[in-house]
């Protein structure tokens, strides 16, 4: 029932009139004030209303095209559909409408496909593994020879090696035998009586494999290469200069019959095998219009943009990269798809209508229409191209987007600062920002990031690895320097937040997003300036040795050094001095500051040498961990709400609720009388408020596929453990809690009970 078409106001109206005016107008002494009877009529027009439009949409309830979504338990219910409860309303609509059609076709390899795809939104393979078992031939096998269109259609031979049913391994297709061992094998294997779990079990003639991509494949129309240094011709399809792999483009084709995939279709890593036997599938084709796919690479010789042939350059889908053979004048650009859990940080997803655009081109089109924004207004950027120059803004009431299914890049060189003049209101939606940080400085009332991605940066050597075009990847990290009420990051894949000279937030809210902290600083490395994360906050601790390490820190210090301890310099000396000197550690100076198993561990070896000053190091990063660590989250005061968060790198906060949320490291909560950690999973050694339901982790544990920024699985949990369906709803805990993994896995075994034939047994396959 929609509420904003007044209909119910007019009910009440309507009935309202119809009491005879001797009795409206005794209702009240006062035109303004309406009385007890008007009231009363006006809460009796409200179910009046609601049962006339339930009288009026009767005929429409008996449809579940058009039904209310109230009605489709009931439908489903006539029908006796088990409905599955990871699905939406529309999910659930789709379930029941197509219950006769499964019934219909209940038991093909065709049928399980399509319903795994329903009811997931997964890309599936379904493959019956008893015909890849190695066996001997008998009198129904085909004859030896040849093989014939007919026996290809049939399944006796596989399409690309030529190898028969049951036989021995054709090993000359080189793309063929690249396809063994997963959904595409052609190859016959000895028979497998385990149980069928992941990657155990499947050759058997009761098991049948469920192949799934649970990757998502997003794409990127016309981004800015990067080159590559030393390489003339060679660029990265990534615009911030990593070697990404790159993903096929899902193109499930709908029709009255489901057609099973092809590998080309669905959202998987591409190889260089694949590329080059599927080439005209994959690259984009120009015809009246250019038909876009899973890549491509255009010029712009005007103010159109013109296809490169595909023999005009090489790919290497693995890396990211492509060559032209022949060299290209700018501009040019590149159109490419990339695998991610989920529709989390900027990405060319749906997130909501915007705006036309006001800055297309790339270069330095968002630094002029940056300048002249004014402390008032919104900046629309309409394409997914880089911006490497911006103008630092003053805000009243600023909002900086990206146009629905964009991504453009805005690729800093220095920081970038916005400075609030009082109640001020920010908004950064859909912006990847690389390369620099953010720092906000003055009093705002508001400030939000919504759909960003704030690079957290790559590890390397010495520290962070390096650009294909000799630029560090370092992490984007937003500084506060001034006073903000509430900071709010909803749907952000980013770096650190933290606070310094003196800058505050009120309440830190943080949904569905993914933090991480990368270590800036070598141990072995004596400390410089840029290590100091706050060093006015530093003295300001050492000045007043309220703590027994601080007081006795400040009395090592010289007169001279006391009176000037603000000086940065004077800090680092310090710090270098105390690192190379004795222990440290005594258990009176160190009673309240909490220290890690490792640190802990590396104490009780009783080190010497450059490891004592390396201990000394931790020992006083984690006394100061606000002013020396590196941390997703270093807030001094503060109330902390996070919601299906995922925190790679250890955080210090004043205050914290957390719920459904993953702690990969050491988390310390200076008020623990206040707030609370459910359903969550924290690290050994933190100190939280009230944990409920939670799950204690040993440091630094193996969860995920991978922890490095930019490939397909970061963040994603790569193991099935408690933490899978820790969440309230019995999903997965972290910032992809709201895909329900673990729900759709659940609610697809009791689906297979229903449509699958007796005495088979499906064996989930997680491929991506």
């Amino acid at each position: 029932m929609s509420v904003d078409d007044q209909y119910i106001a007019f009910y009440q109206e309507k009935l309202w009139l119809l009491l005879p005016g001797v009795y409206r107008a005794q209702d009240s002494a006062s035109l303004d004030v309406p009385g007890s009877l008007y009231e009363m009529v006006h809460r009796f027009a409200v179910q009046a209303a609601l049962l006339r439009r339930s009288i009026d949409r009767l005929w429409e309830d008996q449809s579940i095209e058009s039904c209310d979504d109230w009605v489709i338990a009931y439908i489903g219910d006539l029908l006796a559909t088990n409905l599955v409860a990871s699905l939406d309303s529309t999910g659930q609509r789709r379930e029941v409408a197509k219950t006769i059609y499964y019934r219909r076709r209940k038991g093909t390899v065709a049928l399980i496909e399509e319903l795994t795809s329903d009811l997931t939104g997964w890309s599936a393979r379904v493959v019956e593994f008893f015909r890849h078992l190695g066996r001997t031939r008998h009198g129904l096998d085909p004859q030896l020879g040849l093989p014939s269109p007919l026996q290809q259609a049939q399944g006796l031979v596989g399409p690309r090696t030529q190898t028969p049913a049951g036989g021995w391994a054709d090993l000359r297709s080189a793309y063929g035998a690249s396809l063994a061992h997963g959904p595409y094998d052609e190859y016959c294997h000895q028979a497998d009586l385990r149980r069928g779990r992941q990657q155990t079990g499947w050759y058997n003639t009761a098991h049948l494999g469920v192949f799934l991509w649970r990757l998502q494949s997003f794409g990127l129309t016309r981004v800015t290469p990067v080159p590559v240094t030393g390489c003339p011709g060679h660029y990265t399809f990534d615009p911030t200069g990593r070697e990404l792999p790159l993903f096929a483009a899902t193109q499930r084709a709908f029709g009255d019959q489901w057609q099973t995939p092809e590998l080309w279709q669905l959202p998987t890593p591409l190889t260089q095998f694949l590329w080059l036997a599927e080439t005209a599938r994959l690259y984009a084709q120009e015809t009246p219009v250019v038909l876009a796919r899973s890549l491509g690479v255009f010029r712009q010789p005007g103010s159109f943009y013109e296809l490169l042939p595909s023999p005009d350059l090489r790919v290497f889908p693995e890396l990211g990269r492509f060559q032209v053979t022949t060299p290209l004048d700018p501009p040019f650009f590149a159109s490419y798809h990339y695998g991610f859990a989920a529709a989390l940080g900027a990405g060319s997803f749906d997130r909501r209508p915007t705006p036309p655009a006001t800055v297309t081109g790339g270069g330095n089109a968002l630094a002029l229409a940056l300048a002249g924004l004014g402390p008032r207004g919104t900046v629309v950027i309409g394409d997914s191209q880089t911006y490497p120059t911006v103008n630092d803004l003053t805000v009243e009431d600023v909002t900086l987007l990206a146009q629905n299914r964009t991504r453009p890049l805005v690729r800093l060189t220095t920081d970038w600062v916005f400075t609030g003049t009082g109640a001020s209101v920010l908004a950064l939606d859909g912006l990847m920002v690389s390369g620099g940080d953010l720092i906000l400085r003055g009093q705002f009332a508001r400030v939000t990031f919504r759909y960003c991605t704030l690079d957290p940066g790559t590890r390397g050597e010495p520290i962070f690895l390096a650009s294909l075009d000799q630029r560090d990847l370092v992490p984007c990290r937003v500084w506060v320097e001034g006073q903000i009420s509430v900071l709010v990051l909803e749907k952000v894949v980013g770096g650190p937040l933290r606070t310094r000279h003196g800058g505050d937030i009120g309440q830190l809210t943080v949904q569905d997003s993914l933090l991480q902290a990368l270590p800036t600083r070598l141990e072995s490395n004596p400390w410089t300036p840029a290590d100091l994360k706050d060093p006015s906050r530093l003295a300001a601790r050492l000045q007043a040795g309220h703590d027994p390490l601080s007081q006795h820190l400040f009395n090592q210090l010289s007169p001279a050094d006391q009176a000037n301890l603000t000086d940065p310099a004077v800090l680092v000396n310090f710090l270098n001095t105390l690192s190379h000197g004795p222990l440290l550690y005594t258990p009176a100076l160190f009673q309240d500051v909490g220290l890690n198993p490792e640190t802990q561990a590396f104490l009780d070896q009783n080190p010497t040498g450059s490891d004592l000053a390396h201990l000394n190091q931790r020992l006083l990063t984690a006394a100061y961990p606000l002013e020396l660590a590196d941390a997703v989250m270093a807030l001094s005061s503060g109330a902390v709400v996070l919601e299906r968060v995922t925190c790679l790198g250890p955080a210090w906060v004043h205050r914290l609720e957390a719920s459904t949320c993953i702690f990969h490291d050491l988390v310390q909560v200076e008020n623990c009388q206040e707030g609370c950690v459910r359903f969550s999973a924290w690290t050994t050694g933190s100190t939280l408020p009230r944990p409920y339901a939670s799950l204690e982790l040993a440091p630094q544990a193996p969860l995920f596929t991978s922890r490095v920024f930019g490939q397909p699985g970061y963040g994603q949990l790569a193991v099935q453990t408690e933490l899978s369906t820790g969440a309230p709803d019995g999903s997965e805990m972290g910032a992809f809690s709201l895909t329900q993994n673990a729900i759709k896995e659940r609610s697809l075994y009791r689906k297979y009970q229903e449509y699958l034939p007796l005495g088979l047994a499906p064996v989930l396959i997680y491929v991506t």
